[in-house]
């Protein structure tokens, strides 16, 4: 939560919607999240666990979504027992 956090400050500027490439650039150092991300996924798709907020950032980030429409589709989602 902290500012000064390299995983903060990257998810920053893709919430002011630059691109993953263009928000790496402005990190000095490196974003650990965007492997773990990568690492969910993979995770979540090998064992068939459905992970929503995992496939919105994993699109945002890989898949040139836009945050804004992610959080939309995410939010949009029927309702389940989770």
């Amino acid at each position: 939560m902290s500012p000064l956090s390299r995983n903060f400050s990257f998810g920053h500027w893709i919430g002011k919607g630059f691109t993953q490439k263009e928000a790496r650039l402005k990190i000095d150092g490196v974003v650990e999240g965007l492997e773990t991300v990568k690492a969910v996924k993979k995770m979540a798709q090998k064992y068939g666990v459905e992970m929503p907020i995992v496939d919105a950032v994993y699109s945002t980030l890989f898949e040139n979504i836009q945050s804004h429409t992610a959080l939309q589709n995410l939010m949009g989602r029927d309702l389940k027992s989770e």
